[in-house]
This record gives C-alpha cells, structure tokens and sequence, in this order.
C-alpha cells in the first residue's frame, strides 16, 4: 500500500470511519461464474492403478496405456484440472473426479465425488470416461421417468393372445400397464415405457 492510502486510512481510524470506507478483509477467493469468468466444477482427478494387476488378469493395462499416451493431452487441453496419478492397493483400477459444490461456490465445503470402475478397458473407453468426468458436475441424475413402486397393485399386461395381471405371493405388485409383444408375459425393463425399482 502507498504511503499516502496508509494516511488516508490512519486518519480514519483516527476519526471513527474505517469501517464504512475500508471493505473487511477476506481473504478466501471463491469461483464464480459470471460476465468475464467461467469456473468449470470439476477441481481434481486422481488415476488409481495397482501395479500388480498390469500383466496379471490385464486390469490395470488399459489404465496404465491411457496414462502413458493420453493424459498428457488432455491434461495440456484442461489447465484448471488437477490430475494425479496414484498407485492404488486396491485390485480395481479407478478414475474419481472432485467438484466444487456450485450452489455454494465456496472450498470449505466436502466437494463432491464421482468413481468410475475402469477395470479391462481399454484406452479409448477410458479416455471417454474421463471426458465424462471433466464435463460433470458431480451430481446425481434424477431421472424423470416414473418409477413402479413394489407392493401395490398388479400391472396389466397385454399380450397378442391375452391379457394377464402379474401376481407375486398372491398380491399384486406393479401399478403401471404397459404393452409387451412378446410371447412370455415376464416384465422386461429394456422394453419397458416405465422402471421398477425394488
């Protein structure tokens, strides 16, 4: 600071003004996005490998050729993401990416945290698993899709020949009624227009 800003400021602490000049000191810089600045929410990811497992099963192979090859380019492409690479006692090889909460915009608070299981992947798999994590902010997805609770009423479901409704243990326990065109009347969740979740 100046010498001239040093007086001004000792003469209003003399006077009883520095408080409604003087800002208080914070110290803590928190990322915002805004006009001029774009704060991207994924802050780290770290690159597990056991050692072990490169040549024995091929766990680790792909990870270990993605870190050889890859990282360096993508690292150089995303400054503002810390990579660290770590060897990992752990049979798995995994990828986990930390964010900064967005709704918060501040450090002191736990930072979010995805794992992807990377086991037997090979090096172009992994590096879309990574691109997915740098793009990410952490969060669950909350699927809009609506979701057949357990325990209620049976589900109707239509057949070419017939029409059956699905009983367990002599109660019914699907709610909503879809259509399968198949020729068994089990309930298929990859052609289903609703999902069961237990």
């Amino acid at each position: 600071m100046s010498l001239p800003a040093r007086r001004l400021l000792q003469r209003l602490q003399n006077a009883g003004l520095e408080h409604k000049v003087a800002p208080p000191k914070d110290l803590r810089s928190k990322p915002m996005n805004g006009v001029g600045a774009l704060t991207i929410p994924c802050q780290k990811i770290t690159l597990r490998y056991h050692p072990r497992t490169i040549h024995t099963g091929r766990r680790s192979e792909g990870l270990v050729s993605f870190i050889l090859n890859d990282l360096r380019r993508i690292a150089s492409t995303h400054p503002h993401i810390e990579f660290c690479v770590q060897q990992y006692n752990e049979d798995k090889p995994v990828i986990t990416g930390q964010y900064v909460r967005t709704e918060s915009y501040e450090y002191a608070d736990p930072a979010y945290t995805r794992s992807v299981d990377v086991e037997r992947l090979d090096r172009r798999h992994i590096k879309k698993k990574v691109e997915q994590l740098i793009l990410g902010d952490g969060r669950e997805r909350k699927l809009n899709v609506k979701v057949i609770p357990a325990g209620r009423e049976g589900v109707v479901i239509r057949n070419r020949s017939n029409t059956r409704r699905i009983t367990k243990m002599g109660r019914q326990f699907f709610t909503k009624t879809f259509v399968a065109w198949r020729s068994d009347v089990e309930w298929d969740p990859f052609h289903s227009p609703v999902q069961y979740r237990p």
